[in-house]
C-alpha cells in the first residue's frame, strides 16, 4: 500500500516539475553554477528570460545578481549545470557505458543546439552570420533574412536553425522571413545589399511583388480575400496556409491550426522561377530513366555547376500529357518544400524540339538542381562497398529521416523513398530527390501512381485491385525501414510478386536498429508503425550518444571495419538502456507531430503558376 502511495506522490511530483520552468545560472559573486526557478528572476513586464544575458534574482528574500545560462526543465538545466560545471563534467565514465544523467545531458542538448552535419566550403556563400549557431559567413546551407526584426539587428538564421525553430534576443519563430536558396537572390530577384535593400517598406514597392495576383490562392485570415493580391506568406508549418501582409504581419492572425510560433514566408508565383534553357550549358549525362535523363551543366548566369533532370515528351505519345502532369507535380513538390535534407532546386525550362527523321515533334522539360557530387546512395554503395562506417552511416539515415519528417508535415508523401532516389553530397550529407511521384495527401487516401513494386506495403497490394491503393504517410515508413535495412547490410531485400499474398523476405538482417525501429517500420498494420519524427529524434539520440562516450582522436584513426567493431560493441551494451530511456523519459512536445491537413489537390493545379 504504502508503495503504491509512493510512486502516486513521485508521479505526481515528476509531473509538476515536467512542467515548472527552471534556469541555469552562474552568480556574479562566486561564479558558481546553480538551477533556480524562472520565477525568481526579476523581470520587466512581458519579457521572458534570454540566455547569456545578467538579471536580478531574488530567492528568499535576497537580492543577487547571475547569468542566465540556460533554461528549461530542471532535468535540463541540472544537465547543463552538469556540463559546465568543471569539477562535474571532467569526471567520465568507464568504456562505452552511458548512464541516465549522461542521457539527461543529451537530451538537453538535441533540444536546445541545432544539429550539425559536416558541411562543403564550396561556392554557397551567404555572407552574414546566423543569430543562433553563430556560423559567419552561413556556407552550403539556405539563409532565412527576418522582416520583422528591426533592421539594425539584420536577423539571419541558417537554414539547420530555422528549421529547429530557434529564437534569440526579440526573435519570434512565427516572424516573417525571406529565403535565400542562392546567396542574394530570392525568388528570382537579386540584391546587393540584404539588409539594406530587403525591408517590409521596399518590397511593398517592388511592383513584380505588390501587383501579383496569386491565382486560386485566398488569404486564410480575416480580409476576406478570395484571389490573393500583393505580397503572400505561406507558413512553413501548416500545410497550404496564406496570409496577406495584412493579416501577416500587421495583425498576426491565426485560423485553423495555424499558430503565432509557425513562420511565415515570403513567397510567389516565381518561387521556382522560369530559365531561358538558352542559359544552360549541357555536359555529362549522370544518368538515364524511363522518360528522360540527368546529366550535369553549367547555369552560366550564376557560373553554378547543377544537375539538370530533362524528361522529354513527344507530342504524338499516348503517354504525353501524364509525363508533363508529373513534370508539374514535380515542380509543385519541390516549389512547397525546402530544408536541409530534401534536394535543391534552383528553376525550370522547357525547349521545344522540331522533329526530324528519328523523331515527331518533342518538348523538353527541364529542371535544375543542387549537384551531388557522389550521385545516389544505391551508387555510393555500389561504387564503395563496405567502406561505409556504421557511424556515417546512422548520420546519413537520420537526415534522410528529417527530410522525410519535412515533407509529412507539408501534408505530402513521397512514395518511393529508397536508395536510388537519395542523393548524397561530396561530404556524405544524404538528401531525399526524385519528387516526380510525390503526391499530396488525398483525404481518401487513393493513389494512382506508385513507386518501386520491390518497396510497397502490404496495403498497397491488399486494396490495389482496382488500380488505386489506398495509401498514407506510412507508406513511406515502410519504404524507409526497408532502406534503413539495406543500407546497414548492403544487401537488397527479396520481393516475390507471384506469391499470394505477395512475399518480402529481409536476406540479411540488420544488425543494429533492428528491433528498436526497422522492425516496427514494416509492421503490416500502417497504424502500428512509428512517424518520421520519433525515427529522427531516436537515431539523432544514438548518433549524439555515440559521440559524448566513443568518437575520439583513436576512433578516428581506426578504419572501417574497426569503427564498426567499436560501434557494435557501443551499441549492443548501451542499446537496452537507450531504448527504455527514449521511452519513458522523452518528452512528448519534443516527437509531437505536426496535424496533417489534408488538401484538396483540384483548388490548385500543379500548372496554374507554370502555363
Amino acid at each position: 500500500m504504502f508503495q503504491h502511495i509512493r510512486e502516486a506522490l513521485i508521479e505526481k511530483i515528476d509531473e509538476q516539475r515536467e512542467h515548472a520552468l527552471y534556469c541555469t545560472v552562474q552568480w556574479f559573486d562566486t561564479r558558481k553554477i546553480e538551477v533556480i526557478p524562472k520565477e525568481s528572476i526579476q523581470l520587466a513586464p512581458s519579457r521572458d528570460v534570454e540566455v547569456n544575458i545578467t538579471y536580478t534574482i531574488v530567492i528568499d528574500g535576497i537580492e543577487r545578481y547571475g547569468t542566465v545560462l540556460a533554461t528549461g526543465t530542471k532535468e535540463q538545466c541540472e544537465m547543463v549545470k552538469y556540463k559546465r560545471s568543471p569539477d562535474i563534467s571532467a569526471k567520465k565514465l568507464p568504456g562505452n557505458l552511458v548512464d541516465d544523467l549522461m542521457l539527461m545531458r543529451i537530451l538537453s542538448k538535441l533540444m536546445n543546439k541545432p544539429q550539425t552535419d559536416e558541411i562543403s566550403t564550396g561556392e554557397d556563400i551567404h555572407q552574414t552570420e546566423c543569430a543562433s549557431c553563430k556560423m559567419k559567413p552561413i556556407r552550403h546551407l539556405d539563409r532565412y533574412h527576418c522582416l520583422e526584426c528591426p533592421s539594425s539587428v539584420n536577423y539571419d538564421l541558417c537554414g539547420r536553425c530555422f528549421e529547429k525553430r530557434r529564437e534569440t534576443g526579440s526573435h519570434s519563430s512565427g516572424h516573417a522571413m525571406i529565403h535565400f536558396k542562392l546567396p542574394n537572390e530570392f525568388l528570382g530577384i537579386h540584391v546587393n545589399d540584404v539588409k539594406s535593400e530587403v525591408t517590409l517598406s521596399n518590397l511593398k514597392r517592388m511592383s513584380t511583388l505588390r501587383n501579383e495576383v496569386h491565382k486560386g490562392i485566398t488569404c486564410n485570415g480575416v480580409c476576406a480575400q478570395r484571389t490573393l493580391t500583393g505580397l503572400r506568406f505561406k507558413c512553413d508549418t501548416c500545410a497550404n496556409y496564406n496570409l496577406c501582409e495584412t493579416c501577416a504581419i500587421q495583425k498576426h492572425i491565426c485560423t485553423k491550426s495555424h499558430e503565432k510560433t509557425h513562420p511565415l514566408i515570403l513567397t510567389s508565383n516565381n518561387v521556382m522561377p522560369k530559365i531561358d534553357p538558352d542559359e544552360i550549358e549541357f555536359g555529362e549525362v549522370l544518368g538515364r530513366g524511363g522518360f528522360g535523363y540527368v546529366c550535369k551543366a553549367l547555369w552560366r548566369p550564376k557560373n553554378r555547376q547543377v544537375a539538370c533532370k530533362i524528361i522529354e515528351v513527344s507530342g504524338s505519345s499516348s503517354t504525353s500529357q501524364s509525363l508533363q502532369r508529373s513534370f508539374l507535380l514535380e515542380l509543385a513538390a519541390y516549389r512547397e518544400l525546402s530544408g536541409p535534407y530534401i534536394l535543391r532546386t534552383y528553376g525550370y525550362a522547357t525547349r521545344e524540339l522540331p522533329s526530324n527523321r528519328i523523331r515527331g515533334s518533342t518538348t523538353q522539360f527541364m529542371i535544375l538542381m543542387e549537384l551531388m557530387g557522389r550521385g545516389s546512395f544505391q551508387t555510393l554503395l555500389d561504387n564503395e562497398p563496405n567502406k561505409l562506417s556504421l557511424r556515417r552511416k546512422l548520420a546519413m539515415c537520420r537526415q534522410v529521416a528529417s527530410g522525410m519528417r519535412r515533407i509529412h508535415q507539408h501534408g505530402m508523401i513521397h512514395r518511393d523513398i529508397r536508395p536510388d532516389n537519395i542523393l548524397v553530397t561530396d561530404d556524405y550529407v544524404a538528401k531525399i530527390g526524385d519528387m516526380g511521384i510525390a503526391r499530396v495527401l488525398d483525404p481518401e487516401g487513393r493513389q494512382t501512381q506508385l513507386g518501386c513494386l520491390q518497396f510497397m506495403p502490404p496495403e498497397f497490394f491488399r486494396d490495389a485491385a482496382d488500380g488505386r491503393a489506398k495509401c498514407n504517410e506510412k507508406l513511406d515508413i515502410y519504404t524507409y525501414g526497408l532502406t534503413l535495412n539495406q543500407i546497414f547490410t548492403e544487401t537488397m531485400h527479396d520481393f516475390r510478386l507471384n506469391r499470394t499474398p505477395s512475399r518480402l523476405i529481409l536476406t540479411k538482417q540488420s544488425p543494429i536498429f533492428y528491433d528498436e525501429i526497422i522492425s516496427k517500420c514494416l509492421e503490416d498494420d500502417p497504424k502500428r508503425r512509428p512517424t518520421a519524427i520519433e525515427i529522427e529524434k531516436t537515431l539523432e539520440f544514438y548518433e549524439q550518444a555515440f559521440a559524448e562516450t566513443m568518437l575520439s582522436e583513436s576512433y578516428v584513426q581506426m578504419n572501417t571495419k574497426e569503427k564498426d567493431r567499436a560501434f557494435l560493441d557501443f551499441y549492443q551494451k548501451n542499446k537496452g538502456r537507450l531504448h527504455r530511456f527514449i521511452k519513458e523519459q522523452f518528452p512528448q512536445q519534443f516527437i509531437r507531430e505536426v496535424p496533417i491537413e489534408f488538401i484538396n489537390k483540384q483548388k490548385q493545379s500543379p500548372a496554374d503558376d507554370h502555363d
